[in-house]
């Protein structure tokens, strides 16, 4: 995603070079991703390649958390209140359009390798469990999200939220050791709720995630 690129970047400028370039970069990818933000707050998941129109999918998903989190960490570079304004609001979308309902939905909930319901379940529930397709990651960026709009603004309720959403996050972590599994997983992290993966990389990311909503 772009958004986690461009935040990759801002934190290569900020913590290890002052290379005026990436904040360059990134600036100019904030400008063209708030022409983009649509009235509710969110950010398109994809454009079109050739036009740069925006496509059907995934226009009102939990991946507007990754933008939030790059907007709030360029505005506190730049301190220009047009970052700030756009991911507060996008934030504010999130939280409720999509936490309430566990819309936890992103590319690869339905394009990776588990491409079930990718042609009749994106934005609905399954019928038999009442509960979306679900990807632990967009728990993550929205928790991540959530802790930075508290951290900038003080307001209880973005923490709260994302205690709320860090809690769903870790009901996604294997809580025993299964015998069919020859490595440790008791502590790892799956992936999606209709998928096998266990013990995903992610969860190195996770821990960081977790310790800082500990403080």
């Amino acid at each position: 995603d772009m958004s986690w690129t461009a935040l990759l970047m801002l934190r290569w400028y900020d913590e290890l070079e002052k290379d005026e370039r990436l904040l360059t970069y990134a600036e100019d990818y904030a400008k063209a991703l708030i022409k983009l933000q649509d009235e509710k707050g969110f950010f398109p998941g994809w454009l079109r390649t050739d036009n740069l129109e925006v496509l059907c999918h995934l226009n009102d998903s939990p991946e507007t958390s990754m933008s939030v989190t790059f907007l709030l960490k360029l505005y506190q570079l730049t301190q220009k209140e047009e970052y700030k304004t756009a991911a507060l609001k996008g934030m504010s979308a999130v939280m409720e359009e999509i936490i309430p309902n566990g819309r936890w939905e992103d590319f690869e909930t339905y394009w990776s390798c588990s491409r079930f319901g990718s042609e009749m379940l994106v934005g609905r529930k399954v019928e038999r469990n009442n509960m979306h397709k679900q990807n632990n990651f967009s728990m993550f960026w929205t928790a991540e999200a959530l802790l930075e709009s508290y951290r900038l603004t003080q307001n209880q309720i973005y923490l709260n939220i994302g205690q709320r959403t860090i809690d769903e996050l870790l009901m996604t972590q294997a809580s025993w050791q299964p015998p069919y599994i020859y490595v440790k997983a008791l502590g790892g992290f799956g992936v999606l709720n209709a998928d096998g993966e266990w013990n995903d990389s992610r969860e190195s990311l996770f821990a960081e995630l977790i310790l800082q909503y500990g403080k």
